[in-house]
């Protein structure tokens, strides 16, 4: 599996709002050289100053071999999406690196019609690239994972029988958990067709 690096961390022992400084970056830099593989999580309050600095490395842009943009249907993630898709194009990040990532789209919706703002501007620049089925849909399924303390990963690998486990107890809550596990799993083993889904339509 590739390591995962997350730019807070790697900023967590300043003050928080601080700005990425260009040690730090180095840091990263050296981080992702030694990598095989790596997945760089860039929180949004941090992208315009890490992008910033990444400018100070002139071609350090190649150690990435991509850029996931993620955008989100209000009108402020589609604004602050195209500033970071001009912002890497300012660094010379090609179009075909620079790949956008439709979130929270409702289903049954065509993200050409809930974010038609970013079709037209990718008509009008090409400096970027844009594919309807990179999308991940609205799913309940984080907000309850968070309830019963469990990863998807967790989830698809548990192989308790749920169902015999209600049928066993007489206690309503542990039935009632139960049943939620089975049902979580089950929105566990869509999203992970989806996220399949999406990755081939990225890369």
């Amino acid at each position: 599996n590739p390591a995962e690096i997350s730019v807070e961390s790697i900023n967590a022992d300043g003050p928080d709002g601080e700005a990425l400084r260009g040690r730090q970056f180095g840091q990263l830099h050296e981080m992702l050289s030694l990598a095989d593989s790596a997945v760089v999580d860039i929180g949004s309050s941090n992208v315009e100053d890490f992008i910033g600095q990444m400018a100070q490395f002139e071609g350090s842009h190649d150690e990435f071999d991509y850029f996931v943009v993620p955008v989100s249907p209000k009108d402020k993630p589609q604004r602050d999406t195209i500033s970071t898709i001009n912002a890497l194009s300012d660094v010379r990040v090609p179009p075909s690196k620079i790949k956008l990532l439709f979130n929270l789209v409702e289903i049954g919706q065509d993200p050409r019609q809930v974010f038609p703002a970013l079709f037209a501007y990718h008509e009008g620049r090409r400096n970027f690239t844009i594919n309807p089925a990179a999308a991940i849909h609205e799913n309940e399924i984080f907000e309850r994972l968070r309830g019963i303390g469990k990863t998807i990963e967790e989830l698809l690998a548990d192989q308790t029988d749920y169902r015999a486990k209600i049928k066993e107890t007489d206690d309503q809550e542990e039935k009632r958990l139960f049943a939620r596990l089975i049902a979580t799993k089950r929105l566990a083993s869509g999203i992970t067709r989806e996220f399949g889904s999406v990755f081939k339509a990225l890369f």
